[in-house]
């Protein structure tokens, strides 16, 4: 899925297309449907909190580890799925 063409985001923008992706496919399914938080989802940039190494998981619906601790996850140390 791809931005709509009335978007004010930049469709040639792998990183908003993903954005956009993120929420369209991963956070409005679980019936999240305020338009404040889905603003916020599109507004803040998950991939500001995510470390270079774990990049390519910034959208992914997945727990993203915060460190090159291989027990990260499991110690808390990590970002929460988009939803």
């Amino acid at each position: 899925m791809n931005l709509p063409l009335n978007s004010l985001l930049d469709r040639q923008d792998a990183t908003e297309n993903a954005r956009y992706n993120m929420v369209q496919q991963q956070v409005r399914p679980w019936n999240v449907s305020a338009e404040r938080l889905l603003e916020a989802l599109y507004t803040v940039r998950r991939e500001d909190f995510t470390p270079p190494a774990q990049y390519s998981l910034a959208f992914m619906d997945v727990e993203v580890p915060l460190n090159d601790d291989v027990n990260a996850i499991e110690n808390g140390e990590c970002m929460l799925q988009p939803v």
